[in-house]
């Protein structure tokens, strides 16, 4: 116990080491990366990561991304993703070899960096609820479905204040938000969810034949989701509708749920 306790303030103050000093020979490397423009600095951030990737190195790298906001510089949303997803990658592997055995679930640099780098971005709306909902998928893997629902529900109200670009991540972050609560019993609430999903009306998208499949993904599986909610009521299966172009994939699995509860 005090062997593991000696070891994780190691690997702490290690950590602290290598963020808060220059690493030897990055200095110009560093500061061109300051100076060139967003998508340059994007390229640059993608072949940091490989790098120390390849070297189970952590992307303290990433710390370049939040000077260039405090500067006031442009950081491009795919950017601020990688080293989200760089950050979240060390930790991942950093756990899994961990020596006590055990899966400890935390990602505390990852949520550092999301939490800094929310308090710096203002109308990039798309990148802030991307965030939330790491967010919620970072704290629904470490077992906090409290905090999940949260951060899936706040992402949602972000991304319903925009338009159509969009509205194929608010349906996807509705649809994972319901099988969430689906998954730890609340069944009234994950209805609802799916709900919303059924009733955005798909079909009337017109010139865009990928979103207009995508979305219908989204709502063959909350027609998935609400027949799993309502499996064992036989009116509330009465009463549930599908629209025509999805009864193919839906129908059957209706049928087959209103079978089960008249046999039972």
């Amino acid at each position: 116990m005090f062997r593991q306790y000696l070891i994780n303030c190691k690997v702490f103050l290690v950590m602290a080491l290598l963020l808060l000093v220059p690493v030897k020979g990055d200095s110009k490397e560093s500061e061109g990366s300051i100076n060139v423009n967003a998508l340059k600095f994007e390229r640059w951030v993608r072949e940091k990561r490989d790098e120390f990737e390849a070297k189970n190195k952590p992307p303290i790298f990433c710390g370049e991304v939040i000077l260039r906001l405090r500067k006031g510089l442009s950081v491009t949303d795919q950017t601020v993703m990688t080293c989200l997803g760089a950050w979240n990658f060390f930790e991942s592997v950093a756990l899994q070899s961990s020596e006590t055995g055990q899966d400890i679930k935390d990602y505390k640099e990852t949520l550092r960096f999301i939490y800094e780098i929310e308090t710096l971005i203002n109308s990039q709306q798309l990148l802030k609820a991307e965030l939330l909902i790491r967010k919620a998928s970072i704290y629904n893997n470490m077992g906090a479905s409290g905090k999940a629902i949260d951060f899936y529900q706040k992402s949602s109200d972000v991304l319903g204040g925009l338009h159509i670009t969009v509205d194929k991540r608010l349906m996807d972050n509705l649809v994972a938000l319901g099988d969430l609560l689906y998954s730890i019993g609340n069944i009234n609430e994950a209805e609802e969810r799916y709900l919303k999903v059924l009733s955005y009306p798909w079909y009337l998208v017109e010139d865009d034949p990928e979103s207009l499949d995508t979305l219908r993904n989204f709502y063959i599986r909350a027609g998935y989701g609400i027949i799993n909610c309502r499996r064992g009521d036989p009116m509330a299966l009465e009463n549930t509708f599908f629209v025509p172009a999805t009864l193919e994939e839906l129908g059957p699995v209706l049928e087959k749920a209103k079978s089960d509860t008249v046999n039972q």
